[in-house]
C-alpha cells in the first residue's frame, strides 16, 4: 500500500513538472466567434478554453501560473492592447449559473482576480474545481480605434459609477433585501406603462407610481 501511494506521488510529481514546462499541452484555445460593427468602429472576438484535468489544487501555485499562461496566451492570440475591454465567463457543470466577470481593462484581468473570485464561490460550492477537466472559460475581446474623433467608447473609458448615475436609462434600485428581481419586474412594468404625452393627466398619475 505504501508502495502504490509513492508510485502515485511519483506520477503526480512527473505531471506537476510536465505541466510547468509545457503547459499549452493541458489546456485547448479555440476562437468561437468574430464580428465587426462598422457603425461603432468596434470588433468582437470571443475564444473558448478547455482545461484538462490537473494535479494541482485549486490555489496552488502550479493551477496559478497556468492560469497566468492561458490568460497572456488568449490576449496575445487577440492581439489585445492593455487598454483594450475583456470580459470573463467561467463554466462548470457543478454551478447553476456562469461566474462572470464584468467588462474590465486587458492589463487588470490576471490570474488573482480570477482565482480570488473563484475562492468566494467555493465557500458555498464546495464541488466546484477548476483541475477536474469539466472547467470552461469563455473570454470575449472588444477593440476599438484609438486616436481623435470617432467612437471611442467613453462609456467604458470614463468611470462607471459616474456613467451609471449620468445615465437617464438606467435605472438604480438600492435595497437592503433579497427581492432584486421582483423589484426589476415592477420598474420595467411601470416604465412600460409610460404615457407618451407628458401633459396628460396619466403621465401626472404615472408619475406618482
Amino acid at each position: 500500500m505504501k508502495r502504490l501511494r509513492e508510485l502515485k506521488l511519483s506520477v503526480n510529481n512527473r505531471r506537476r513538472l510536465d505541466i510547468l514546462r509545457n503547459p499549452k499541452e493541458y489546456y485547448q484555445v479555440r476562437l468561437e466567434r468574430e464580428r465587426h460593427s462598422r457603425k461603432f468602429k468596434v470588433k468582437q472576438n470571443v475564444y473558448k478554453v478547455n482545461v484538462k484535468t490537473l494535479p494541482f489544487r485549486d490555489h496552488s501555485e502550479g493551477v496559478r501560473q497556468l492560469l497566468k499562461r492561458i490568460l497572456n496566451d488568449v490576449k496575445d492570440r487577440m492581439e489585445c492592447r492593455p487598454d483594450d475591454y475583456l470580459r470573463l465567463n467561467l463554466r462548470h457543470p457543478s454551478l447553476q449559473s456562469d461566474i462572470w466577470f464584468e467588462f474590465t481593462q486587458s492589463q487588470n484581468l490576471d490570474e488573482n482576480l480570477v482565482l480570488n473570485k473563484v475562492q468566494a464561490v467555493q465557500q458555498s460550492k464546495k464541488e466546484f474545481t477548476l483541475t477536474d477537466g469539466a472547467a470552461e472559460l469563455e473570454l470575449f475581446h472588444v477593440h476599438y480605434p484609438q486616436g481623435r474623433g470617432g467612437n471611442q467608447m467613453k462609456h467604458l473609458q470614463g468611470n462607471k459609477e459616474t456613467f451609471k448615475s449620468g445615465k437617464q436609462s438606467i435605472v438604480r434600485i438600492l435595497n437592503q433585501d433579497t427581492i432584486c428581481l421582483a423589484r426589476a419586474i415592477v420598474v420595467a412594468r411601470c416604465h412600460a406603462q409610460k404615457p407618451d404625452c407628458k401633459d396628460s393627466k396619466e403621465y401626472d398619475t404615472w408619475k406618482q407610481k
